[in-house]
């Protein structure tokens, strides 16, 4: 399951509309459709936004628990236009997590 459907399934579990989502984050429709329709990336900034909103820990947003990987995407963060970054290691993620909060 990809980020946007992560998104989605967490966002309408908890009875949140998109409306609200769009609201509470300050992106317009179209942007957060986008999002959940897995149409464009997401900032990091963006994802500890909405990680707060739906009361979770940002893993919960990036993990694929099928593919058993975690999916970064760091667009805000590199000027060349950005990078994915896989990390298989749980231990690994969570202290790359934890190192760019402070950054945010």
């Amino acid at each position: 399951m990809k980020i946007g459907a992560r998104i989605k399934a967490l966002r309408e579990a908890r009875g949140i509309t998109q409306k609200e989502m769009e609201e509470s984050i300050g992106v317009s429709h179209g942007t957060y459709c986008n999002w959940e329709s897995d149409l464009h990336e997401i900032k990091l900034s963006k994802l500890l936004i909405i990680a707060k909103i739906l009361n979770v820990e940002i893993q919960a947003l990036l993990e694929d628990k099928q593919e058993n990987t975690t999916h970064l995407q760091f667009r805000d963060l590199d000027i060349n236009g950005g990078a994915i970054i896989i990390l298989t290691d749980r231990k690994a993620v969570d202290k790359l997590v934890e190192a760019l909060k402070d950054q945010l």
